[in-house]
């Protein structure tokens, strides 16, 4: 397992960063939404996929993000690339935030999430996110969800 990589961006592109690590350039698929420059050192949290056809390494800025990531990929139907959608529409608090509030509505506004596979996350996650829930306030769930009610 390779659980994380160091070192300078050798190339950007869309959905992947080049690393360069001891003359080595590993292809790391990234979150949309992460932004790292050229010849900047990098730190990334990884996921080692291993396929028959290929071995996929992803990459994130932080434990909470992979750990995410992580759990997502449990879901029946979210693979890899979905994974890195979900992951790319918010933090993972926001993400956690509407499993817990089953909010299919900001869900299904992930591109190639669909209302079954959004009720999917929900029912498969709730509970597994309830320890993420722990480190958000009892006050900012209430406020949370006295919005999600007005919606």
């Amino acid at each position: 397992m390779i659980d994380f990589i160091r070192g300078p961006v050798f190339d950007q592109q869309n959905d992947s960063v080049t690393i360069e690590v001891n003359g080595l350039g590993y292809r790391v698929f990234i979150p949309a939404n992460v932004s790292l420059k050229q010849g900047e050192t990098v730190f990334l949290y990884t996921h080692l996929v291993i396929r028959e056809d290929a071995h996929t390494l992803y990459g994130f800025p932080s434990k909470e993000e992979r750990d995410l990531f992580r759990l997502l990929l449990e879901v029946s139907g979210i693979g890899p690339k979905a994974g890195l959608m979900i992951l790319s529409t918010g933090n993972p608090k926001q993400i956690v935030t509407a499993i817990q509030l089953e909010d299919v509505k900001f869900l299904t506004k992930i591109p190639g999430i669909g209302k079954k596979t959004a009720q999917r996350l929900i029912l498969d996650l709730k509970d597994k996110c309830k320890e993420w829930v722990l480190d958000f306030s009892d006050q900012e769930l209430q406020d949370q969800q006295s919005v999600q009610r007005q919606l």
